[in-house]
């Protein structure tokens, strides 16, 4: 791997529920001892996939396997192109351990495919990748890392001196797959310090988040539905329509969820905040969409500094690897959260 020195990042640090954010020089940087976890037992490629399984039950279908087995969805030429940065980068296993948000627990990179169907030969699987952030009391949280599934992107564990390492993804995103080649491989450097994968940025915003308005709307399946309003104080609306609490032949389209209040613990109250301000939300496009049909619908309004607003829509829910965590962190409060049923 190689090294490169970077400038420290300023800390976000959000006030006790009420969004006062105070921003400092962060203190020295101190890696982290080790603390031995599942995580750090496993050994093999079928140890790593059993893992997932564990986790996730949707892996069923997925292995870890050597690079030579894994294909993209494009065309071969795009497979040896991206093989070769592989070569290049000296990737040449198919999961790697590294403690990126410095928790002193290991974490989990996995380069594997998909099995694409129960007759598909085990030697075609369809290339991914995913980043397993790693917990106390062995709890852990999976991330894909391919923005679109049909790409061929590498990530790669770039470390620095006196800071958590990044991770790169060298994507093929925006090749031209008519005539590919290594100058369209596109780099971006990601961070997982939050305890979630956003895109690195040296200069965070520090706006006062005065309201957010989230709704997760439906896909040809059983995306889950709902809407959720959380103010600065932490008080938080969750309005559960389907897809929340019961799944496929057990909804009742006539009949919502329910709706929920409660006021949001600090400490993922916090994180929220900190996040949309690490990834700078009012810089951001205002739509994002994917190239193909049938993809689950975020629509997200912030309210910020005195009454301004930010409103991002983004058909596929994969905008930008940073809204994908504020996503992410706005259904887990689904579930985090000591909601109270008033309707």
């Amino acid at each position: 791997m190689r090294f490169f020195i970077i400038p420290f990042l300023l800390l976000i640090i959000g006030c006790k529920h009420e969004n006062a954010l105070i921003i400092r020089q962060p203190e020295k940087f101190v890696k982290a001892d080790i603390t031995p976890s599942a995580v750090d037992s496993l050994i093999t490629n079928e140890d790593v996939s059993e893992y997932m399984r564990k986790i996730d039950t949707n892996f069923s279908n997925f292995s870890v396997a050597d690079i030579e087995l894994l294909h993209g969805r494009r065309k071969p030429e795009v497979d040896s192109i991206m093989k070769l940065r592989m070569k290049e980068l000296g990737i040449s296993n198919s999961f790697y351990k590294a403690d990126f948000d410095n928790n002193g627990y290991s974490d989990l990179l996995v380069l594997g495919g998909w099995r694409l169907g129960a007759d598909s030969p085990e030697d075609e699987l369809a290339y991914d990748c995913f980043l397993i952030m790693n917990f106390e009391n062995n709890t852990s949280k999976i991330f894909e890392l391919q923005k679109d599934f049909r790409n061929f992107d590498v990530p790669e564990i770039r470390y620095y001196e006196g800071r958590e390492p990044l991770l790169v993804i060298h994507s093929s995103e925006n090749m031209d797959y008519k005539n590919p080649t290594t100058k369209q491989i596109t780099e971006t450097k990601l961070t997982g310090k939050f305890g979630v994968f956003t895109e690195y940025n040296e200069k965070p915003a520090a706006v006062k988040i005065e309201r957010i308005e989230y709704e997760a709307g439906p896909c040809l399946g059983t995306c889950p539905m709902f809407k959720m309003t959380i103010n600065k104080d932490g008080a938080a609306t969750f309005f559960a329509e389907y897809y929340n609490f019961s799944e496929g032949s057990d909804v009742d389209f006539n009949k919502p969820e329910g709706t929920f209040k409660t006021n949001l613990k600090n400490q993922e109250f916090e994180q929220l905040m900190n996040v949309l301000n690490y990834i700078d939300f009012k810089n951001l496009k205002n739509q994002y969409s994917v190239r193909y049909t049938d993809a689950p619908i975020a629509d997200i309004t912030i309210t910020y500094d005195n009454g301004k607003t930010k409103h991002i829509y983004d058909n596929g829910m994969k905008g930008t690897y940073g809204l994908r965590a504020v996503y992410g962190l706005l259904a887990d409060l689904r579930f985090n959260q000591d909601w109270v049923k008033v309707k």
